[in-house]
């Protein structure tokens, strides 16, 4: 869809993510993006590998007067040395437990 398309392109994502859906709520002001990517694989390499997402949200700037939060199930990677890492995102920090 166009609203799709025209919120990736000014979220400056890059393939492999992109905005999934966008929901509209006037009764509490609101937009909400859910960004997605198309495959796990391409945000890993050689010494990493898919392990799990973590549901994340961040509030973005307002769009008019109303508020925009982005939600995303953001990978995480479990490194050859056993320990797990939440991957680089391009829009925001990492998520916090």
């Amino acid at each position: 869809m166009i609203q799709e398309e025209i919120f990736t392109r000014a979220l400056g994502l890059i393939e492999p993510w992109y905005v999934d859906r966008i929901q509209f709520d006037e009764e509490n002001g609101q937009f909400e993006i859910f960004v997605a990517y198309w495959n796990p694989s391409t945000l890993t390499n050689d010494n990493q590998s898919h392990y799990d997402t973590r549901q994340c949200t961040w509030r973005h700037l307002d769009v008019m007067q109303y508020k925009l939060l982005i939600h995303c199930n953001v990978p995480r990677v479990k490194l050859k040395d056993g320990s797990i890492q939440q991957i680089e995102i391009p829009w925001a920090r990492n998520c916090q437990d």
